[in-house]
């Protein structure tokens, strides 16, 4: 999938990772929270995270004394924020944020906060494209019939490796899409699951998607089986 095809779903930092607080924090409390937290924008909210009112820049915390900062609230220092549907395009939202502001909020079909989405978010998935086009993206064979394959490959690709059709879970067409979609979320190195008689071993991710895996099948289960595994791997970048 190319960069201007991409949707604010595929770049997001999801909901369970969105670091957020409630406006009736203290300016002081929040400077604590940031001592150990890497944030510019910090996204705000009146009783839940689906009632986001707001974000606060992290220089606007430092221009208060500290008495001032251990009473005052965040109301008096929140930006505005945009809304946007998981299905925006992120051509469109990238240039909708370089007039307005550089976070928003992605929304899904009720309404309810989904993930956020930083300026950063879509420059690093254009670095991404750029690193990936100059990588192999074919399969690179391993010990015992695996391949280790870049997560942009093609699922029809497996059954030329394996001989076995995939099915395109969430009509997933690249082995990052189909792991992300099988498990509701983009795994850590190391995880590994079964899927239609192969197992999917995550080699490298970023934390919005799967970048290399290994593969090997035909496993006995074809239902998803999901478990943390650190097993050695050969990785071709090793070898590079």
């Amino acid at each position: 999938m190319e960069f201007g095809d991409k949707t604010a779903r595929e770049v997001m930092t999801p909901r369970p990772e969105i670091f957020a607080v409630p406006v009736e924090t203290t300016v002081s409390e929040l400077r604590q929270m940031l001592v150990k937290r890497r944030f510019s924008r910090i996204p705000v909210y009146e009783e839940d995270l689906d009632h986001i009112v707001g974000f606060v820049h992290v220089r606007d915390l430092f221009l208060r004394s500290d008495a001032a900062a251990a009473q005052q609230s965040l109301r008096g220092l929140l930006r505005p924020l945009t809304f946007v549907p998981e299905t925006k395009p992120i051509a469109e939202l990238l240039k909708e944020m370089q007039q307005k502001t550089q976070i928003t909020i992605v929304v899904d079909e009720y309404g309810s906060v989904a993930g956020l989405v930083s300026v950063e978010d879509i420059v690093e998935e254009i670095v991404g494209e750029i690193r990936e086009e100059h990588e192999v993206l074919d399969a690179v064979p391993q010990e015992e019939g695996a391949f280790s394959v870049p997560g942009n490959m093609d699922v029809d690709r497996l059954h030329d490796l394996f001989g076995v059709r995939v099915e395109k879970i969430g009509g997933a067409t690249t082995v990052s899409g189909l792991v992300t979609s099988i498990l509701g979320r983009v795994p850590s190195p190391g995880e590994t699951l079964q899927q239609d008689g192969l197992t999917f071993q995550v080699i490298e991710s970023n934390g919005r998607r799967v970048l290399r895996l290994l593969v090997s099948g035909p496993a006995e289960k074809s239902s998803p089986v999901i478990k943390s595994s650190r097993e050695n791997f050969t990785d071709p970048a090793d070898h590079g």
